[in-house]
């Protein structure tokens, strides 16, 4: 993931058809950004890329400034339509106040990478086109910090047997803070040579959790495993010899 870095490309006219879409009317585009988003968050993706056009006017001795200024508005208002879809359309409005205050005002936060290109324009008029890549989890984190999100979390019990190194069980572990982005923390309840047992706070089932769990088995470092429900109640992660 990306730890607060942008990373801007620029380029001039010629190569802006590169990403260009034909943009109609701009709440248009808002609806076609809506569903785009909507449809990263059902996925539960980290990050969301979006391409849109942004107008604004700008004096020929204060050019730059006011570009600024207007890629500043661009982020803004992506980063509130993202808002608006995580949030849903009832709690987006109740807390408008606190999202302007507290997420808006810094909307680069949550901007993971972003390319810039000028558009031919008539009049006074100039519009810039860019493609947002907007970290939805980092948001989804500030927003859950803020009390903004509400969310019901409730306490999971994970046991892993067959940890036979300590190299393993931190793998383990790490894989589990970066990987179940449904998850508030995770406490160590128990350990024993070979096993440990973790209580997850999260607002996920224990489906969703065990599904979630599955998809970790693609990352480098871990050993093969498996992943049942134990009588008991919870998780049982039992590590292949």
């Amino acid at each position: 993931m990306n730890n607060g870095v942008l990373v801007l490309i620029f380029w001039s006219c010629p190569l802006f058809m590169v990403f260009a879409q034909p943009v109609a009317h701009r709440f248009d585009m808002d609806a076609v950004l809506r569903v785009e988003i909507s449809q990263a968050l059902a996925r539960q993706d980290e990050t969301v890329t979006l391409s849109f056009e942004h107008s604004y006017v700008a004096e020929t001795q204060d050019f730059e400034q006011h570009r600024s200024r207007a890629l500043d508005e661009a982020f803004r208002h992506v980063i509130d339509l993202v808002c608006e879809q995580i949030l849903g359309k009832g709690r987006y409005e109740e807390m408008k106040p606190e999202i302007s205050q507290t997420i808006l005002s810094k909307p680069r936060l949550y901007i993971y990478q972003y390319q810039t290109g000028n558009v031919p324009s008539e009049g006074g008029g100039h519009r810039l086109a860019l493609k947002v890549t907007v970290n939805l989890s980092a948001l989804n984190e500030a927003l859950v910090r803020a009390h903004i999100l509400q969310m019901n979390f409730e306490m999971k019990m994970i046991r892993v047997v067959g940890l036979n190194a300590f190299s393993m069980y931190d793998a383990f572990k790490h894989a589990f803070a970066k990987g179940l982005r449904s998850h508030k923390r995770l406490v160590e309840v128990y350990q024993k040579r070979g096993e440990v047992r973790w209580l997850v706070e999260t607002t996920a089932s224990y489906e969703e959790l065990e599904e979630k769990i599955q998809t970790l088995k693609n990352i480098s470092g871990l050993p093969p495993f498996t992943v049942t429900a134990y009588e008991q109640g919870g998780l049982l992660i039992t590590i292949s010899k």
